[in-house]
């Protein structure tokens, strides 16, 4: 009997999945990922729906062959969703039983885990090649320092002009490079691939209507800048660039204690400096100067001071750790010369791309229903079920439940947490909810039925600790 019914319950709560999301989405209201960050970000929501009675998960696989028999790892959406428990559970995220003996407090339950401090992520400076489109400004125009009409102006640029668009933000804006330019333009002022070729010989009969040569090297040039890299607050949008960035490494070492130099001048601020028989990179050559990398920095010294060629590269090939590099003095953000060139003869540091994976796919999911018990991303899941769902998907197999999770990785302060690790949440000693860190102080989260997958605000809750999984 008790099995029928579970058959029974279980019947109708795959009904319910079903017509929960046609309700949801048969009305005239804008999507919920439209307005899910607005509504969440300053109101109070009701606390997470607890998920702590689900039936914990069988022992974990221990080869490859067996991971991929598991149920986590088979991620077709169309696949039915767990049965769920008989148990039913309040949709305010109380305890089911008040008489129910306390657990005792989370100071006690912190007491039981060991945190480990980890370092915290180096930030870096250095940027990341990607293949950009390419494009072609249609007429003369602005570059902005924010993505609205009025902001301030960062640069301009002429019709012909070459621009890479690094990211197209599908508002009608667009993030784009061009030359030392970085900033927001309007995508309706650049030529798409199936438009440049029309647009180009457009420019070239506008000068001839004018009794002019057609200018063709306005199709090679790049937009020019308005203010130097430090006084633009979009010149750092993001680290990607079009442009090559690692340099092949051309030794250099000082012949005596230099200074490194903000601009090509002995006027100009010194940024770092080198010992005697310190070791720098030659990026450029200026003439007299050079362009060069030591440490954490790069600036100009003077040719004169440093000695290259074959047998500094015989020297020092092979060793380099054996020679000092340059002691910083001004913040490498603060110092105009570190992007004079993209390039470094190191490579970006950067996080595991799996970070960035999880967090694609849990925002895909923003706006669908929360289903207790459940473990399908876009038809019904909670806090756990979406957790170890989106894992899975990456092979990180986890265990069922946010109380188990939350040792399913290395315990971290909450305050070392980083984009793609997980947040848990504790009442009375006991864990009660998971959330995946998504960055600047945000959440993407199963919150509870009310609410479904929502963005939400990660601090000032219940939470706990955090859990690493993800090896950098």
């Amino acid at each position: 009997m008790r099995r029928r019914m579970g058959k029974l319950l279980g019947i109708i709560l795959a009904v319910s999945v079903v017509i929960y999301p046609a309700a949801v989405y048969a009305t005239d209201e804008p999507e919920a990922e439209c307005v899910v960050e607005e509504a969440y970000e300053n109101e109070e929501v009701a606390e997470p729906i607890p998920d702590e009675e689900l039936p914990l998960e069988e022992e974990k696989p221990e080869t490859v062959e067996e991971m991929e028999e598991t149920e986590v790892l088979q991620m077709d959406p169309s696949e039915e969703i767990e049965e769920v428990p008989e148990e039913t559970t309040p949709e305010d995220g109380s305890e089911e039983d008040d008489d129910e003996e306390e657990n005792g407090s989370n100071e006690d339950l912190l007491a039981t885990v060991h945190l480990v401090d980890l370092p915290d992520f180096p930030k870096d400076w250095r940027m990341k090649q990607i293949d950009a489109i390419k494009s072609m400004a249609k007429r003369e125009g602005v570059v902005l320092e924010e993505k609205r009409e009025g902001a301030k102006v960062v640069g301009h640029f002429k019709a012909g002009n070459v621009v890479y668009v690094l990211e197209d933000l599908d508002d009608g804006w667009i993030y784009l490079e061009s030359g030392r330019v970085r900033g927001f333009g309007r995508r309706e002022d650049f030529a798409d691939r199936q438009e440049e070729e029309k647009e180009r010989e457009r420019l070239m009969r506008e000068d001839v209507a004018k009794g002019q040569m057609p200018d063709l090297s306005r199709f090679a040039e790049t937009a020019s800048p308005d203010v130097p890299w430090t006084e633009n607050a979009a010149f750092l949008y993001t680290h990607m660039t079009s442009e090559a960035v690692l340099a092949k490494k051309v030794y250099g070492l000082a012949n005596d204690i230099l200074s490194m130099k903000e601009e090509p001048s002995d006027a100009s601020r010194t940024v770092a400096e080198v010992s005697a028989g310190g070791l720098l990179f030659l990026l450029q050559d200026k003439g007299d100067w050079c362009y060069v990398e030591s440490g954490n920095t790069k600036g100009f010294v003077r040719k004169e001071a440093i000695r290259s060629g074959k047998d500094v590269d015989a020297e020092v090939s092979g060793r380099e750790e054996d020679f000092s590099q340059a002691k910083t003095i001004v913040d490498p953000m603060e110092n105009r010369a570190l992007y004079e060139t993209f390039t470094s003869v190191k490579r970006e540091q950067q996080l595991h791309p799996d970070r960035e994976r999880i967090l694609d796919l849990a925002a895909s999911a923003i706006g669908c229903p929360y289903v207790w018990g459940g473990t399908d991303l876009y038809q019904g899941c909670d806090c756990s079920g979406f957790v170890q769902r989106i894992y899975g998907t990456f092979g990180y197999v986890l265990p069922r439940v946010a109380e188990a999770q939350a040792y399913a990785g290395v315990q971290i302060p909450c305050e070392k947490v980083l984009p793609g690790d997980l947040i848990f949440y504790a009442k009375k000693g006991k864990i009660y909810h998971v959330a995946i860190y998504a960055g600047d102080g945000k959440t993407i989260e199963a919150y509870g039925e009310a609410e479904g997958i929502i963005m939400a605000n990660a601090f000032g809750r219940d939470e706990i600790w955090a859990v690493r999984v993800i090896d950098d």
